[in-house]
């Protein structure tokens, strides 16, 4: 079994009721069958409490006001109080460690989502590297590896190599980059979908013709990238304000208009930063993003999907921030993209709905 991890991976550490946005609040709480058996076993004090917070039926924590049940008004678990964190269920215990498995691989990875792990995520200014451990642990194959297709995953894990290199050549704008990356992913699907998987490896080691980036061209992308969020799940009540609001900032005026926003943003904040760090921010954004969704193309095939979500998602991140921007009479702290980013995450990772919906639509323009 090979293990792989970032290389701020084991420096993560949660700082509970300090969190300026609990885990514990804004989505269901899932809990795992072997914990809701261990839950339905217990006897003691505590026990009364514990199985009156959870919906049985559902297998999941009850909420009070989008709350759990077991989060008290200090932000702490009284689960964990109670009990001691042994006592968590897989999803609270795992959080926010994300794991991608596949047949002889694990990769780990921290949710964006957690303010912690964002703040890790996005003020490292070192390119991303990964640390890799092996062992001779030979799991027992499941059902979701029965048919598991190493050649095409190997194909995957090669490119992906070549596609960090290229989101991490800061030779390149990060917009230069992201284009680079989707006319790659275009020519990878093509072959995916004609069953010449074998000819990803010439197509990632061949420079492609990449089309330039023209101001009407990011306009329409926003414009269009807007309307996607319509179809979305909600999961913040405020999440409809911000949606709103980018509305009115950038997409109810003319292209000349949200050009020259787009500019004066980027001659106020993005120089006062530096284009170089701001970069990096989209950068670092798009390892994230590429890291953990792009090699489970092995299981759908939709390879294409997967960097027109990182590259969408990046690109709408910084649609926020400028519409943040100007709402707070063009004010912004990196600290506030951090918690943009983080939050947009919330709204789009933690539900299977949004990300199947956004993937399903990105499969539907390419075809």
């Amino acid at each position: 079994m090979r293990y792989v991890k970032p290389h701020y991976y084991d420096n993560f550490k949660c700082i509970a009721d300090k969190c300026p946005s609990t885990c514990c609040a804004g989505w269901q709480i899932m809990i795992d069958e072997g914990t809701l058996e261990k839950y339905s076993k217990e006897k003691d004090e505590f026990s009364h409490r514990l199985k009156n917070s959870i919906d049985w039926e559902e297998g999941a924590f009850f909420q009070n006001n989008g709350r759990c049940a077991m989060l008290n008004d200090n932000n702490l678990c009284d689960l964990v109080t109670a009990k001691g964190e042994e006592f968590l269920c897989k999803t609270c215990h795992l959080y926010p460690r994300h794991i991608e498995e596949f047949e002889s691989v694990r990769e780990f990875s921290l949710s964006l989502s957690c303010p912690v792990a964002a703040n890790m995520i996005l003020n490292e200014i070192n390119k991303l590297t990964f640390l890799t451990q092996e062992d001779d642990l030979e799991e027992p194959l499941i059902d979701e590896f029965e048919d598991f297709d190493f050649f095409m995953h190997t194909q995957l894990e090669q490119a992906r190599e070549v596609l960090f290199g290229i989101i991490q050549n800061r030779e390149l704008s990060a917009d230069e980059r992201m284009a680079h990356i989707m006319t790659l992913a275009k020519e990878m699907q093509l072959c995916v979908d004609n069953g010449e998987i074998y000819k990803i490896e010439d197509i990632i080691n061949t420079k492609p013709d990449v089309p330039p980036i023209t101001p009407h061209h990011r306009y329409e992308n926003a414009t269009a990238t807007y309307m996607l969020f319509i179809e979305l799940e909600i999961l913040d009540k405020k999440w409809p304000e911000i949606i709103s609001e980018l509305k009115h900032n950038l997409y109810d005026i003319s292209f000349d208009n949200y050009s020259i926003i787009r500019d004066e943003f980027y001659q106020d904040f993005v120089c006062f930063l530096s284009i170089e760090r701001w970069d990096i921010f989209k950068e670092q954004l798009l390892m994230f993003f590429v890291y953990t969704y792009f090699c489970g193309a092995v299981y759908d095939d939709c390879v294409y999907s997967k960097l027109a979500l990182a590259t969408f998602s990046v690109f709408f991140i910084e649609e926020i921030i400028i519409s943040t921007w100007l709402s707070r009479h063009k004010q912004i702290t990196f600290e506030d993209c951090i918690e943009i980013s983080y939050r947009y995450a919330r709204e789009v990772e933690h539900s299977d709905i949004n990300l199947n919906t956004l993937e399903e639509i990105f499969m539907e323009r390419f075809n």
